[in-house]
């Protein structure tokens, strides 16, 4: 009887270990070919029609349920239509022209008649030319004066023996930079990714010793020197309506307490206005929530973000709402979509796609009410006569599927993900001015991601530190449709003569005066 009982038992524990090792099989099959094809596959989130045709076309549906119906007449229709222009777009009339005619010799202008030959039109074509980067030495001769009658003695204690005129205020005092060469350093790396020892080499060729500890050096004290821009820029981002937050690695070697190949965190924040954002940059060791709660402390508004359990924090205050991001859910689903495609799951699948399918329409809303510059009013009204029954379908399907899928599964994370953030994701209907997504932030760290796969870490918090300034401003500057060398250039000749924080203000990309600002262009 007893051997009876251990044997039931143990072919108890023995189909749930069956029942887990299947399971895990699933879920790591759905891994390896997910990985797959993040490793090769398209990184587009875009569902091509052929993959999912019964959601996308409605009218295909209609046919192919319909197949016994008799296919409609085809008629040939002919049309006639101007041939589009072929050829190269035509060359900016921006940049300067270096005239070249090639005329023919003179013993060539005489016709076979006698008489010499007028000119009636011309060929031209034009070509582009590279101009080597041009460098001068900006030398500054200041004359000294004394007086040679009395030498100097009735001079004592009235003014100076010797006058000479005042050094000219700089961004970085007693070194060779000038504002035009700190600001070609700083766009070089922070807005086209390159990094300092690259840049080394490149001066090296044109026969200039710049060493790349200068540069780190110039870069954190040219920050110092505009610490007073970031405190205004700061300020400007807590009188937001709305602020969008998101984060990403960065790995700082000389951290107290750390080891270099730990993880530190550049924490990303976007406010202002939709004619004039202001895009921040901070840099900090840690992910904890206790991060943008202390950046944002006394903030009183809205912030946009990811499910991340981090920003539980800042949204515990009553004074903060948090709104979700249907970018990230719908992230979720696409995955799910692609995990299952060389797996025979087509009910999973099929859920997925539905609910792509209505996430989709979603941003259809969206986009129709910014193709026709829709007034916040115009917006929510949009939204809750078409977009809430959507949410609603949404809602439906996902409390519907509840538990018919593992956790762990992409159709899962992606399902258990948008039930928990529903409250947040459903925020933006409420106001016009919300976004749908964080889409905006995302695109503001694209720069630094890039520029990360370059020069792959930092050697201080302080270089970190100057490095998330920069990227703001130049983030900043782009997203105020100012071109980044002709605002960094300006501001840094400017910054030395500020007086107040009035004057500081009138630099920020949102307030500066765009006519001040010198365009640069090509050496003539």
């Amino acid at each position: 009887m007893i051997e009876i009982e251990e044997l039931k038992k143990c072919l108890t524990e023995t189909k749930a270990e069956v029942r887990q090792l299947k399971t895990d099989k699933i879920i790591l099959e759905e891994k390896v070919d997910y990985l797959t094809r993040k490793l090769y596959g398209s990184k587009s989130e875009k569902i091509k029609k052929d993959d999912t045709p019964d959601l996308f076309n409605e009218a295909e549906m209609g046919v192919k349920e319909n197949k016994s119906e008799p296919e409609p007449e085809t008629v040939e229709i002919k049309y006639t239509r101007k041939k589009g222009k072929s050829g190269r777009k035509p060359i900016s009339d921006k940049l300067p022209r270096k005239e070249i005619t090639i005329d023919i010799p003179e013993e060539e202008k005489m016709c076979a008649c006698g008489a010499k030959m007028e000119k009636i039109g011309e060929e031209t074509s034009e070509k582009l030319k590279i101009v080597p980067m041009q460098i001068e030495v900006e030398k500054t001769i200041r004359p000294k004066y004394a007086c040679k009658c009395c030498e100097g003695v009735k001079s004592e204690g009235v003014h100076p023996t010797v006058k000479i005129a005042d050094v000219p205020p700089s961004i970085l005092p007693k070194t060779i930079a000038t504002a035009s060469l700190l600001t070609y350093i700083l766009i070089n790396k922070f807005c086209d990714a390159l990094p300092f020892y690259r840049q080394e080499k490149i001066f090296t060729r044109l026969g200039i010793s710049i060493k790349r500890a200068n540069m780190c050096n110039w870069t954190i004290k040219a920050f110092e020197n505009s610490k007073a821009l970031e405190k205004l820029m700061i300020k400007y981002l807590q009188s937001s309506f709305l602020i969008g937050i998101d984060e990403t690695t960065v790995q700082v070697l000389n951290e107290p307490g750390k080891s270099p190949e730990s993880k530190s965190y550049m924490w990303v924040f976007r406010g202002g206005t939709k004619e004039n954002p202001v895009i921040i940059f901070h840099y900090d060791p840690s992910r904890s929530g206790d991060v943008p709660y202390e950046y944002l402390k006394g903030y009183k508004g809205r912030i946009q973000t990811d499910g991340y359990g981090g920003y539980n924090k800042i949204s515990s205050d009553p004074d903060i709402i948090r709104v979700g991001c249907w970018a990230h859910a719908r992230r979720k689903f696409f995955d799910a979509i692609e995990s299952l495609k060389g797996l025979k799951y087509d009910e999973s699948e099929s859920l997925a796609c539905k609910i792509m399918e209505l996430i989709n329409i979603l941003y259809e809303k969206e986009r129709y009410a910014r193709e026709n510059n829709l007034t916040r009013e115009k917006i929510k009204e949009l939204r809750n006569k078409d977009s809430s029954p959507i949410l609603d379908e949404i809602k439906n399907l996902l409390v519907e599927n509840v538990g018919k899928y593992l956790p762990k599964s992409k159709p899962g994370i992606a399902l258990n993900y948008t039930l928990s953030e529903w409250n947040n994701l459903i925020r933006y209907i409420s106001d016009g001015l919300i976004l749908i997504d964080n889409n905006l932030v995302e695109n503001a760290i694209r720069p630094f991601v890039i520029g990360r796969k370059n020069w792959l870490f930092y050697d201080s918090q302080d270089g970190a530190r100057a490095s998330a300034f920069f990227y703001s401003l130049i983030e900043t500057a782009k997203a105020n449709d100012l071109e980044p060398f002709s605002y960094l250039n300006y501001i840094f000749e400017e910054i030395p003569k500020c007086e107040n924080e009035s004057d500081i203000g009138k630099l920020l990309p949102m307030f500066i005066d765009r006519k001040k600002i010198q365009n640069y262009t090509m050496p003539k």
